[in-house]
């Protein structure tokens, strides 16, 4: 189907016009018949489609699709009373039928809003009100120039404000149907909201020119007021069998593509057509004077929403930003910084370390967690390692950083220590700490030890890499030598090397 919309499309363009052409020689029986009578079968046909769609989705879009059944029948209505005012000769069934009309225009808004999805932000939801009215200003102000204002003239005065009840909503639904159609998604083909957007403004221009056409005692196909209703019949046809693009909730795509200009293009040729009136007039008429000013308002209104919209993007981008900087050097599961956090820091501190600076690292590992994820599943070992390093950022002094390097293994940073004795004490306290009961399980008490390897260096430009090396060497030892223990590296590997030693030998342990 969506491969031959646009076909199906221009068939129904040639189809309306072969229609208009044909009308000046049909009776206006043969031509009521022809022309509302067909698109009042098109509209049903749609209603077919929408009522499918409906009772197929589900939710929003479920909705939508029955707002679209309301409307195609309110419009099939108004096009079968239409089709009999002419073959009839009741030329009230015609009034009628554009009393019906509207409510299916107001309709037409609530399927498209419903299918377009409204943005979450407040301010594009203020910004997508604000280009309504300035679009419907934008649209008054054309339709006012060209069809309103020389009907309203000849019009008695009480039949004026009827005729602004008539056209209004109307005028409000176009506008609003642009501004929805161009927050959707826009690919190769016409969507089926495209499709209705292309219905309503056909169906509505057409329903504005019989307007003037009547008041002015005009043949009623006249400016292509017949030709119009068989179009706009066939597209939403059309619609009603075409797929739903995709929404754009968060407003981004409202400032790419230029589908987001649709809206924007009946406000610059209203401006241009007021301005050329007022350079040829020198003057302008009260109806127009005053929907310029609201149009020029609304302008600014919608330039300082956008301000607080675009701001408002911003901060969500720079709290964005904050979140992947702090998950690209953070443990998802712990919190804890991750490895290659810590070696940064690591590597910062040991390049600011001084002559007489002693710093140290703990390099931890849980003799007891297997048995945890075993007995009691991967949910409790994930509880567990959270408790730990809670226990373990408790015990430990302001300066001092605490990481997760991965599964059950941990290491800690001991800066500026006062003497390296000072990190046998840390560790003492870290494995008191971390000995002590567990509630992981809810009625289970668990016991974790942990295995505890330390290397210290004092002195300035040591190696990063060389120190951790140091200290899982330090912990292989204490794990070799039983559980919950800790060892140190030894003597002739405290002595330390340099980033430009050549590589340690085997470090020794106590």
């Amino acid at each position: 189907m969506r491969r031959n919309v646009s076909v199906l499309l221009a068939v129904a363009v040639a189809a309306g016009v072969l229609v208009q052409l044909v009308l000046p020689g049909l009776t206006t029986q043969a031509g009521s018949a022809l022309v509302y009578l067909s698109a009042s079968a098109a509209v049903t046909y749609a209603l077919v489609g929408c009522l499918r769609h409906a009772r197929a989705e589900r939710g929003r879009i479920r909705a939508g699709w029955w707002a679209g059944v309301v409307t195609d029948a309110l419009l099939a209505a108004a096009y079968l009373l239409g089709g009999l005012s002419g073959v009839l000769g009741r030329p009230e069934l015609a009034g009628l039928a554009v009393v019906v009309a509207v409510p299916a225009a107001m309709t037409a808004v609530v399927m498209l809003w419903l299918h377009a999805a409204p943005p979450d932000d407040r301010f594009a939801r203020l910004i997508q009100m604000v280009d309504i009215a300035a679009v419907a200003s934008a649209l008054f102000m054309v339709a006012w120039h060209f069809v309103l204002g020389p009907v309203a003239a000849v019009l008695p005065e009480s039949a004026r404000l009827s005729l602004l009840a008539l056209m209004l909503p109307n005028i409000v639904s176009l506008a609003a149907a642009l501004v929805f159609v161009s927050r959707t998604e826009h690919g190769r083909h016409l969507h089926a909201l495209s499709l209705f957007l292309c219905a309503l403004a056909v169906i509505v221009v057409s329903q504005t020119i019989a307007v003037y056409n009547q008041a002015h005692q005009l043949p009623w196909y006249s400016y292509g007021a017949g030709g119009g209703p068989f179009v706009g019949g066939i597209l939403a046809a059309l619609a009603a069998h075409a797929s739903l693009p995709e929404t754009d909730a968060t407003g981004r795509r409202w400032f790419s593509g230029a589908w987001v200009l649709l809206p924007y293009v009946p406000t610059g040729l209203a401006l241009c057509g007021v301005v050329g009136l007022y350079a040829r007039h020198g003057t302008l008429s009260p109806a127009l004077t005053w929907t310029l000013l609201v149009t020029v308002g609304l302008a600014f209104v919608r330039q300082f929403l956008g301000l607080m919209f675009v701001r408002g993007l911003l901060r969500r981008m720079d709290e964005q930003q904050a979140m992947l900087h702090h998950q690209a050097n953070h443990d998802l599961l712990t919190g804890l910084p991750n490895r290659g956090a810590f070696y940064h820091r690591l590597a910062a501190e040991l390049a600011e370390a001084g002559p007489d600076t002693c710093a140290g690292v703990l390099m931890l590992d849980l003799d007891d967690f297997k048995p945890v994820n075993d007995t009691f599943g991967h949910a409790a070992g994930d509880t567990l390692l959270v408790e730990v390093s809670r226990r373990l950022s408790d015990c430990l002094r302001d300066d001092d950083i605490a990481a997760r390097l991965g599964g059950d293994e941990f290491v800690v940073l001991l800066p500026r220590l006062d003497e390296p004795d000072a990190a046998e004490a840390v560790a003492a306290r870290v494995a008191d700490r971390l000995a002590a009961p567990m509630s992981i399980v809810p009625g289970h008490t668990t016991f974790v030890r942990a295995s505890i390897g330390i290397a210290t260096v004092t002195g300035d430009a040591y190696d990063p890499d060389w120190l951790l090396h140091q200290a899982d060497m330090a912990l292989y030892a204490a794990k070799a030598a039983g559980k919950g223990l800790i060892r140190r590296c030894g003597p002739e590997a405290t002595a330390g090397r340099r980033r430009s030693d050549p590589a340690p030998a085997e470090a020794s342990a106590r």
